[in-house]
């Protein structure tokens, strides 16, 4: 391939590897190694050079070093994709999704995947493969359709992996941090007797299923702080991979694209304005707010065409979602709890809604108390 590119000269980290396949393949750096490598979803958080996007030929090196690194042990593949490749093709290849961390079946199947151990594989075809390839559990394959947490984990994945830029670690610090506190997990680096997040993650996953995307916690004693994991939250640089980041995410939000939200939001982007164009639009945005009857999806799409601000805007003035349909009221709910001064168990019920959803809209409203209550707990 060096020869043909007439680059025959020079050095693998002059010239690397993934360089020279996307001479091969005819497609620019960049958009090759964010549509054909695991480096994107390696690199999704990380706070080594964040602002250089997936595949930039600004640093050959990082190319060189760690461009064809795998994001887990072993060559995965489905079977069924092998048969209708082959079909289709006469030839048959590897899937990207297939190799990211936790995902035991095909999202196209819903079939457990296969897998050889040696990663060498990936010099060969899956169709070479299959004779000495091995069959994911069926329990850990229904786990990654059927868990919710798992489920939102592999959203997650599978959203960051098309992200063009690294995320900072610092950018989604807050709001995890506040995630946390809700649920009174230890959030600071400080003797506290609140329980650790790698303490509440090795409690509520299945523990195979958590062992093959994090096997360093399960070699961690409980109540033992653990760097990789709770480090996250108090951390500036990056404490290990990008997978306990996903973890603590696909817990801590009550569902994937809210986490998504979250982390693709810049923060401070309200701070950055003026005092007096914040207070402009958070009057506007609490008068639409206000008009739409606190549905979301109901605001003025002109008046605010950027979804992600209006979304960050309502979280910063906590003004949650108050869903309302036939059956169900966030909306009659929410009115019973703070006008009528109904117990929670009574709003609940006159909303038709359930206690955790009513509960989960209250932290919200309240979400200006979790940064006092992080300093008190800081001190």
């Amino acid at each position: 391939m060096a020869q043909w590119a007439g680059v025959s000269e020079k050095t693998r980290r002059e010239v690397p590897s993934l360089e020279l396949l996307s001479l091969v393949a005819g497609i620019e750096l960049g958009e090759f190694v964010r549509s054909h490598t695991t480096l994107p979803f390696r690199r999704a958080i990380t706070s080594y050079q964040p602002s250089l996007e997936h595949g930039c030929s600004k640093n050959k090196d990082m190319l060189f070093i760690s461009g064809m690194r795998l994001a887990r042990e072993g060559a995965y593949f489905c079977p069924h994709c092998v048969s209708a490749d082959h079909l289709a093709y006469g030839v048959t290849y590897w899937r990207r999704d297939h190799q990211l961390p936790g995902v035991m079946a095909c999202d196209s199947h819903q079939e457990p995947l296969q897998f050889v151990r040696d990663s060498a594989s990936f010099l060969y075809s899956p169709y070479d493969c299959i004779k000495n390839s091995s069959r994911v559990c069926s329990e850990l394959a229904n786990l990654t359709m059927t868990h919710k947490v798992i489920i939102s984990f592999l959203k997650i994945s599978r959203s960051l992996i098309s992200n063009r830029h690294p995320i900072p670690p610092k950018n989604i610090q807050i709001s995890l941090r506040n995630r946390a506190s809700v649920i009174g997990l230890r959030t600071h680096s400080g003797k506290s007797a609140a329980p650790l997040m790698s303490d509440y993650l090795a409690g509520n996953l299945p523990q195979n299923w958590l062992q093959s995307v994090f096997p360093d916690l399960s070699e961690t004693l409980r109540g033992v702080p653990m760097h990789q994991l709770d480090g996250i939250f108090h951390s500036t640089a990056s404490t290990s991979s990008v997978v306990p980041y996903i973890l603590a995410c696909s817990t801590l939000f009550s569902s994937a694209e809210e986490a998504l939200h979250n982390i693709n939001s810049v923060p401070g982007e309200f701070i950055k304005r003026s005092k007096n164009s914040v207070i402009k639009f958070n009057a506007k945005l609490r008068n639409h707010y206000i008009q739409a009857k606190g549905k979301h999806d109901a605001l003025d799409g002109h008046s605010f065409p950027d979804k992600s601000i209006v979304l960050a805007g309502l979280e910063n003035l906590g003004l949650p979602d108050l869903i309302d349909t036939e059956t169900h009221s966030a909306l009659v709910a929410v009115r019973s709890f703070f006008s009528d001064k109904k117990s929670l168990v009574d709003s609940a019920a006159l909303g038709h809604i359930e206690i955790v959803t009513l509960e989960d809209i209250i932290r919200k409203i309240g979400c200006h108390i979790n940064p006092t209550l992080n300093d008190i707990a800081g001190l």
